[in-house]
C-alpha cells in the first residue's frame, strides 16, 4: 500500500483522486490523507480551504496504525511549517518510510499556493525526502538558488520534470546520488490537468512494486505520456496501466 497526502480536486484530474487512479492503474492500493479542499475544474481554480494540521496528522495516524506504508507521496500543503510537521510525524511512525515530495507552487489553472518560503525549512524538508519532483518553474524558484550554495543531490534524489521546457522532446532528468539519467518522449500537441501529480504518483507506485528508482521513473514517464495521449481534452484516462 502507498499513501497520498494531497488536496482534493473536484474534477479528479489532479490531487488525491488522480493519485489514487494512478496507483490503481499501476497495480498498487492507495490510501489518502486530505490537506485541502479546492474549488476548481481543469480550466479554473477559484480557491481552497486548508485542512488543519492536527486533522491531517490524525488521518495519518488512523491509517498507519492499521496498514504498512513504505512510500508516501506528498502534494500541496499549506506551508513548509506544516510540511515539516507531516514529514517528522511520518518518520516518527516509521523511521524507514520513503517520502516523494511533489513541490506544487502553482496549479495548472494559474493559482499560486506559496510565497516567502524560508530557506532553512526548505533544506530540512529536502534532507527528509527520498525524492523531490519539481518542474522547471518550481526548480527555478525553489531549488536553483539553494543549489548555488548547497549540492542538493547529496541530500536527496531529484527528478526534474521537463514538461514546461521547449523543444520537440519532453526530457525529464533524474539525479540519483549525483548520477544523471534522462528520460525522453515526443512532446505532444496538448497537455493534461494534473500531469505532475500523475507522474509522481506513478513513480511512487513503481517503487512500491519493487522497481529501482531509475526503472520507476522510466515506467512513470511512459505512463504519463500515454495518459497525456489518451485523448485531446484536459482530463486524461487512466486505463493505460503499465502492469
Amino acid at each position: 500500500m502507498v499513501l497520498s497526502i494531497a488536496g482534493l480536486d473536484p474534477s479528479n484530474g489532479a490531487g488525491l483522486t488522480a493519485d489514487l487512479k494512478t496507483f490503481e492503474a499501476n497495480g498498487v492500493y492507495g490510501l489518502s490523507v486530505c490537506t485541502a479542499i479546492t474549488v476548481q475544474n481543469e480550466h479554473e481554480f477559484v480557491g481552497l480551504e486548508w485542512v488543519k494540521c492536527n486533522l491531517i496528522l490524525q488521518q495519518i495516524d488512523i491509517l498507519v496504525s492499521n496498514y504498512s506504508v513504505r512510500f508516501v507521496k506528498i502534494g500541496i500543503v499549506e506551508n513548509l511549517k506544516v510540511l515539516v510537521r507531516i514529514i517528522n510525524h511520518l518518520h516518527e511512525k516509521n523511521p524507514t518510510i520513503k517520502i516523494i515530495w511533489d513541490p506544487i507552487l502553482k496549479a495548472s489553472s494559474g493559482f499560486s499556493f506559496h510565497s516567502n518560503l524560508k530557506e532553512e525549512s526548505l533544506i530540512e524538508v529536502i534532507k527528509s525526502c527520498y525524492l523531490i519532483t519539481p518542474n522547471q518553474i518550481e526548480w527555478d524558484q525553489l531549488f536553483a538558488p539553494l543549489q548555488k550554495k548547497i549540492p542538493l543531490e547529496e541530500m536527496c534524489n531529484i527528478f526534474l520534470k521537463g514538461g514546461h521546457s521547449d523543444g520537440e522532446y519532453s526530457i525529464d532528468t533524474l539525479l540519483e546520488q549525483g548520477v544523471e539519467t534522462q528520460y525522453k518522449a515526443i512532446r505532444l500537441p496538448y497537455t493534461k490537468h494534473g500531469t505532475g501529480c500523475v507522474l509522481s504518483a506513478a513513480i511512487t507506485a513503481n517503487l512500491e512494486n519493487g522497481k529501482s528508482l531509475k526503472e520507476s521513473c522510466d515506467l512513470a514517464k511512459q505512463y504519463v505520456t500515454k495518459f497525456i495521449d489518451s485523448n485531446n481534452t484536459m482530463l486524461g484516462d487512466h486505463h493505460y496501466g503499465t502492469n
